[in-house]
């Protein structure tokens, strides 16, 4: 799962960065162009969790809990409450839960 994590972030806008060690030699590294925020779908995103924190230190993460009522994940809504008149049934999605930082905006996620 790591190695999924790190192609992902391969394609996230970075810049180098010379960084000076301790033992007075120069490092030239990457940073990140911008602050990372990270979204884990509860249950099933959060298997990668683990592996996200481990690439990028004290990065923060918003929890998503979406409504599941049958295999594909759809909550099933009947046609009259969609105000379709044809009489098929609706399937959208219902966010039971969210917590995302408050400056999701501004990051990456």
């Amino acid at each position: 799962i790591r190695l999924v994590v790190e192609h992902g972030l391969g394609h996230l806008p970075f810049s180098e960065k010379v960084v000076n060690t301790p033992t007075g030699d120069q490092y030239k590294g990457v940073t990140f162009c911008s602050k990372l925020c990270g979204v884990s779908i509860i249950r099933s995103g959060e298997a990668m969790e683990n592996a996200l924190r481990a690439c990028c230190k004290g990065i923060k993460i918003g929890k998503l809990l979406i409504e599941r009522r049958d295999r594909d994940g759809m909550l099933t809504r009947p046609a009259s409450a969609m105000g379709n008149l044809d009489g098929q049934t609706q399937k959208s999605p219902r966010i039971h839960y969210e917590k995302l930082p408050y400056d999701i905006a501004d990051r990456y996620v």
